[in-house]
Protein backbone atom coordinates (compact mmCIF):
# COMPACT_ATOMS: atom_id res chain seq x y z
CA UNK A 1 0.00 0.00 0.00
CA UNK A 2 1.16 3.23 -0.65
CA UNK A 3 -0.45 7.28 0.30
CA UNK A 4 1.22 10.75 -0.20
CA UNK A 5 0.28 13.92 0.36
CA UNK A 6 0.01 16.98 -2.28
CA UNK A 7 0.74 19.88 -0.52
CA UNK A 8 -1.40 22.48 -2.94
CA UNK A 9 -2.52 25.52 -0.77
CA UNK A 10 -0.09 28.11 1.11
CA UNK A 11 -0.83 31.03 3.10
CA UNK A 12 1.01 34.61 2.03
CA UNK A 13 2.10 37.36 4.80
CA UNK A 14 3.71 39.89 3.74
CA UNK A 15 4.47 43.73 4.74
CA UNK A 16 6.95 46.27 5.10
CA UNK A 17 8.18 45.71 8.40
CA UNK A 18 7.20 42.08 8.62
CA UNK A 19 10.03 40.06 10.11
CA UNK A 20 8.21 35.94 9.58
CA UNK A 21 5.73 34.41 11.47
CA UNK A 22 7.80 33.67 14.76
CA UNK A 23 8.91 37.63 15.25
CA UNK A 24 5.62 38.60 14.72
CA UNK A 25 4.05 35.87 17.32
CA UNK A 26 6.91 37.66 19.57
CA UNK A 27 5.54 41.03 20.03
CA UNK A 28 7.30 41.80 16.47
CA UNK A 29 5.92 43.94 13.58
CA UNK A 30 2.79 41.66 11.77
CA UNK A 31 1.72 41.29 8.47
CA UNK A 32 0.30 44.55 5.92
CA UNK A 33 -0.97 42.04 3.59
CA UNK A 34 -2.26 37.95 3.57
CA UNK A 35 -3.87 35.90 0.87
CA UNK A 36 -4.12 32.38 0.22
CA UNK A 37 -2.02 30.54 -2.97
CA UNK A 38 -3.66 27.52 -4.07
CA UNK A 39 -0.59 25.45 -5.80
CA UNK A 40 -0.97 23.91 -9.30
CA UNK A 41 2.71 22.57 -10.65
CA UNK A 42 5.02 25.66 -10.72
CA UNK A 43 1.98 28.10 -10.46
CA UNK A 44 0.48 29.92 -7.74
CA UNK A 45 -3.25 31.56 -8.00
CA UNK A 46 -2.92 34.06 -5.53
CA UNK A 47 -6.78 34.48 -4.32
CA UNK A 48 -8.22 36.36 -1.36
CA UNK A 49 -6.23 38.76 -0.20
CA UNK A 50 -6.82 41.44 2.56
CA UNK A 51 -4.85 44.56 3.55
CA UNK A 52 -2.35 46.75 1.82
CA UNK A 53 -0.06 45.57 -1.49
CA UNK A 54 2.10 47.44 -2.82
CA UNK A 55 4.24 47.08 -5.84
CA UNK A 56 7.33 46.54 -3.12
CA UNK A 57 4.89 43.91 -1.40
CA UNK A 58 4.20 42.22 -4.85
CA UNK A 59 7.90 41.62 -5.96
CA UNK A 60 8.74 40.18 -2.43
CA UNK A 61 6.03 37.92 -2.82
CA UNK A 62 6.83 36.49 -5.86
CA UNK A 63 10.76 36.29 -4.74
CA UNK A 64 9.84 33.97 -1.96
CA UNK A 65 7.34 31.74 -3.80
CA UNK A 66 9.90 31.66 -6.57
CA UNK A 67 12.00 30.11 -3.69
CA UNK A 68 9.72 27.30 -3.88
CA UNK A 69 9.62 26.65 -7.09
CA UNK A 70 6.71 28.84 -8.00
CA UNK A 71 7.53 29.99 -11.69
CA UNK A 72 4.07 32.14 -12.41
CA UNK A 73 1.30 33.83 -10.69
CA UNK A 74 -1.99 34.24 -11.22
CA UNK A 75 -3.40 37.43 -9.24
CA UNK A 76 -7.11 37.34 -9.27
CA UNK A 77 -8.38 40.49 -7.55
CA UNK A 78 -12.40 40.92 -6.87
CA UNK A 79 -13.40 44.70 -6.15
CA UNK A 80 -15.95 47.13 -7.28
CA UNK A 81 -16.10 46.22 -10.68
CA UNK A 82 -15.76 42.88 -12.30
CA UNK A 83 -12.90 40.52 -11.40
CA UNK A 84 -9.67 40.93 -12.28
CA UNK A 85 -6.85 38.54 -13.60
CA UNK A 86 -2.82 39.70 -13.58
CA UNK A 87 -0.52 37.30 -14.92
CA UNK A 88 3.10 37.73 -13.53
CA UNK A 89 6.44 35.71 -13.66
CA UNK A 90 7.83 35.05 -9.99
CA UNK A 91 10.99 36.82 -9.98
Amino acid sequence: MLADVEVVVAIIRAGRDYQGRAVAAAGGPGYDFAATAIIRGDTAEIIGGVGSLTPALVREIERALGEHGITSAHWVRYGRQRPRTVERVAR
